[in-house]
């Protein structure tokens, strides 16, 4: 289902970072956990597709060079290019995730969320001047192969069908290869006035964490968007059954209705 909404789950010492620094840091390609980031192929079908596509691009643009010479070189250039690619993170969504709440914050109860939109973080990053920006959903994909001779930025698009839970979404840049060095990341300026639609507080928080958010964000005058979670961590109401034996063949079945506040 399509969304405009984008989510990022930060804990609490990343999202004092993000104030004081008044910027996004976008992670180096090669930094990511997943080794499959930015690779060449995977999936059988993938690694059979790449070999097929390199030997026709080797007959074609390889100037009589051997095939795994020429695959090599390809290899090193992509490895090349992903050290200076530089990548945001997003969950897209409607709502709030708990899942996302327990794998991206190291400690859920001392987590935040911080909700834009995606033509919000479109306009904040186009005025730049970022090489080759783009901003689009990952495919997740069982074969991935690189089809052309310049490694295509789709690359840094697709992950394998186990990560669709994160529903991602990505803003990209790379930086040139020969003007530039590798990074482990990149800090871009933004107004985070103008970038956030909420900042929410983790639905595991006790009432003091809730505080020390609302007191570090009013430090920076975004104090007014900050929100409860949407996610309900207790029923309303709740039935207890009191089973009371009567011998082997009998019970008896007590209900009451608990209302939480009455």
């Amino acid at each position: 289902m399509h969304t405009e909404f984008i989510w990022r789950y930060l804990d609490i010492e990343k999202f004092s970072m993000l104030l004081e620094q008044q910027a996004l840091f976008f992670c180096s390609a090669k930094r990511f956990e997943d080794p499959f980031e930015g690779e060449f192929a995977w999936g059988r079908i993938g690694y059979e597709k790449f070999i097929e596509t390199q030997r026709k691009l080797c007959a074609t643009h390889g100037a009589n060079m051997d095939l795994d010479m020429f695959m090599a070189f390809n290899l090193k250039t992509l490895r090349e290019i992903s050290e200076r690619t530089y990548i945001s993170c997003w969950h897209s969504s409607e709502h709030e995730s708990e899942a996302m709440w327990k794998l991206y914050c190291k400690n859920p109860a001392k987590g935040i969320v911080i909700k834009s939109k995606k033509k919000t973080l479109q306009a904040q990053l186009e005025n730049k001047g970022l090489n080759k920006l783009q901003l689009k959903p990952v495919k997740y994909v069982p074969n991935f192969w690189i089809k052309q001779y310049n490694p295509e930025s789709d690359v840094f698009f697709s992950k394998r069908p186990s990560f669709e839970y994160e529903k991602e979404f990505r803003a990209f840049f790379q930086d040139d290869i020969v003007s530039t060095s590798p990074a482990n990341g990149k800090l871009i300026q933004i107004s985070l006035v103008d970038l956030l639609e909420e900042i929410r507080v983790s639905p595991f928080a006790d009432q003091n964490f809730k505080n020390e958010v609302l007191e570090l964000s009013e430090r920076y005058g975004l104090d007014t968007k900050v929100r409860s979670s949407e996610i309900e961590m207790h029923p309303i109401m709740s039935v207890v059954e009191n089973i009371i034996a009567q011998g082997p063949n009998w019970y008896q079945s007590t209900i009451r209705l608990a209302v939480r506040g009455a």
